[in-house]
């Protein structure tokens, strides 16, 4: 039995709601061969899965290694952005929270609040330089001449 015969859209695959709109763009069958009956039910909620966080966009809670790699800056600067006595401390950086009562428990931040500051300080970048009247690509040709000693 091949997955095609059961899937041939979101509706048959049992999905609803707004998932339900979205066409498979490639047959099952032809990604993925034979299936059995636990299989296909595997990939039906894992589809499931998909077009639920697609379509809602649920809140996703992530630790500190994915903070640090979509700032991209370091685990110290991070922990400054939130100490009140360091002249880093920014109060709009998100504060993570624990995922139990444990001193053990680990912290998480909210990674559409983590997204939602970095496009913030990307905005106020640029509103900077529109306000000096040079675009980033001037500033970024002027110092690779700097850099090479050309004129």
């Amino acid at each position: 039995m091949t997955v095609a015969s059961y899937v041939t859209s979101p509706a048959a695959a049992g999905l609803s709601g707004v998932g339900a709109a979205l066409p498979l763009a490639v047959p099952l069958a032809s990604a993925f061969g034979e299936f059995g009956e636990q299989d296909f039910d595997r990939v039906r909620r894992l589809l499931e899965q998909l077009c639920a966080t697609a379509a809602y966009g649920a809140p996703r809670a992530i630790r500190r290694q994915r903070v640090l790699h979509l700032t991209g800056v370091g685990k110290s600067h991070v922990y400054n952005l939130m100490d009140q006595k360091s002249p880093s401390f920014d109060p709009t950086f998100p504060c993570p929270f624990r995922l139990g009562a444990s001193a053990n428990a680990p912290a998480v931040w909210w990674e559409h609040e983590v997204v939602a500051w970095v496009q913030s300080k990307a905005a106020a970048a640029e509103a900077v330089r529109n306000a000096d009247g040079k675009s980033a690509v001037k500033r970024a040709g002027a110092t690779r001449q700097r850099m090479s000693g050309g004129a």
